[in-house]
């Protein structure tokens, strides 16, 4: 159950409230991130990197929406909410752009997967050729 309104201190209103913004900070330097570090210091790592930033981000996003899905997240959405605090909307804005960051890396790396087969069955009749003409060679030696 939660507590009365009425009861709750200015302090522990304003803890509250100091609790949705470093969610909003932390959570918005997660979801901002739109390429590979390497790349951005101007490294060029090659394709493995950016399938790796997708995937990495991916798994930090799905642990964030779990966090928010929490009995003491929500119950401070609850508190806020009943308080009809200003700082509610913002609060509901964070699971949004989360959910929405995380369909994102979920669509991204099941094109990247998809990517990855159609590369796979582009250059696996090369390869073995390849290996099939090592052969060959070896067994002609």
């Amino acid at each position: 159950t939660l507590p009365d309104p009425a009861t709750l201190s200015k302090e522990l209103i304003h803890v509250l409230e100091s609790a949705v913004i470093e969610w909003a900070y932390q959570v918005k330097a997660v979801i901002v991130a739109r390429i590979s570090p390497k790349f951005a210091s101007g490294q060029n790592p090659g394709p493995r990197a950016e399938v790796e930033f997708w995937q990495k981000k991916e798994l930090n996003l799905q642990a964030i929406v779990d966090q928010l899905g929490s009995l003491p997240f929500r119950r401070v959405g609850m508190i806020l909410e009943k308080l009809h605090n200003s700082y509610f909307d913002p609060y509901k804005q964070i699971y949004i752009d989360t959910a929405s960051a995380l369909t994102e890396a979920n669509n991204n790396v099941k094109s990247i997967r998809k990517s990855q087969l159609v590369m796979l069955d582009y250059y696996t009749p090369y390869y073995l050729f390849g290996l099939m003409h090592l052969h060959f060679v070896l067994l002609s030696s």
